[in-house]
């Protein structure tokens, strides 16, 4: 097992590894107060879990975790911007993502790879130089199919599909 701390002046660091790198949790939390007059300033926690089977020879199923949670102000326009003067930020911002891929290896130059996958983003976004606020909730959903063949002479082909479907049902964007 692997497991590190790493504090610093913006936050903190924890990763674990456990099962010869079957199993991973990251949790990190940054915060940033942005340069002096630019706003900026950031406050998020981020974790990630990934779990690895390996089913048959090199072949994988791969389970990934991550959420994101917390706040961030943008960056101020310069004078010259059609933006300058305004005041905006997310607060607050969670987003969580899960992947599931399967990814089988036939043999040295052959390899399949089908992967679903589930997003999930709520944030507020708060506009202050004319007070406005607008909820956004979005979701995406699909998965992916990938043929992988190593030709020789160090060429790979590789051809696949995806298919997906987006919903934002208060019709903002981020």
């Amino acid at each position: 097992a692997i497991s590190k701390f790493r504090p610093s002046a913006l936050g903190f660091r924890l990763f674990l590894s456990l099962l010869g790198d079957r199993f991973v949790h990251v949790q990190q939390h940054t915060r940033n107060g942005g340069p002096g007059g630019e706003n900026m300033e950031s406050d998020f926690n981020h974790i990630l879990g990934r779990l690895v089977y390996n089913y048959w020879g090199e072949s994988t199923i791969t389970l990934n975790v991550l959420h994101d949670s917390g706040e961030r102000e943008f960056q101020n326009a310069s004078d010259v911007s059609f933006y300058y003067g305004r005041a905006e930020e997310f607060d607050p911002w969670r987003m969580t993502t899960t992947t599931l891929s399967i990814n089988h290896v036939w043999n040295e130059n052959t390899s399949t790879e089908i992967e679903a996958y589930y997003r999930d983003l709520e944030a507020i976004y708060h506009r202050y130089d004319n007070n406005t606020e607008s909820d956004i909730q979005e979701s995406k959903r699909g998965f992916t199919l990938r043929q992988t063949i190593r030709m020789p002479e160090r060429n790979v082909v590789r051809v696949g599909a995806e298919m997906s479907t987006w919903s934002n049902p208060t019709g903002k964007l981020y």
